[in-house]
């Protein structure tokens, strides 16, 4: 073999050798980068996923266990002398949070069968860190609508916190 045959066989080995050291360097660059992005990626997508989940009423018994206190009065459906229904149902929400927050709440009250017989909403916006506010629903019930109601079971069917 010539010399120039055998300073071109090293060159190719060489450029071989540099093409290979550089692309292990390039996945080692890669994966050190992947997972120091992962360390501080991945508290922000949980801390967003969990606020998504809040915000859109998939966390109802968290935020109603840890989050928010909410107490539901007694119904009460009265009719005056011309037959005008007064009806009220009183809702109190505590934020039990160390910070301002925004709650929304579906009341829903349901027959003996589990079927809705209506249904109504609480906006507690801005609630300070253990601000209590006090909110009324089911102030119009439809007449055909109120015997059902007086039987009907009151809860909360979704919570969700801004």
């Amino acid at each position: 073999m010539s010399s120039g045959d055998k300073n071109k066989s090293l060159g190719t080995i060489g450029t071989i050798c540099l093409v290979i050291g550089l692309l292990a360097g390039g996945v080692k660059c890669f994966l050190d980068f992947s997972e120091d992005t992962a360390k501080v990626v991945s508290p922000t997508y949980n801390k967003i996923s969990t606020s998504i989940s809040d915000a859109s009423g998939n966390n109802t018994e968290k935020i109603l266990s840890e989050d928010a206190d909410v107490k539901l009065g007694s119904l009460s459906i009265s009719k005056d002398e011309y037959g005008y229904v007064d009806s009220e149902l009183k809702v109190t929400v505590t934020n039990k949070t160390n910070e301002k927050k925004s709650f929304y709440f579906n009341i829903e009250a349901v027959d003996e069968s589990g079927n809705r017989v209506m249904i109504d909403y609480v906006y507690a916006n801005d609630l300070a860190a253990g601000q209590s506010a006090e909110y009324k629903v089911f102030t119009y019930i439809e007449s055909d609508k109120i015997d059902a109601m007086k039987k009907a079971k009151i809860k909360i069917s979704e919570a969700s916190m801004s």
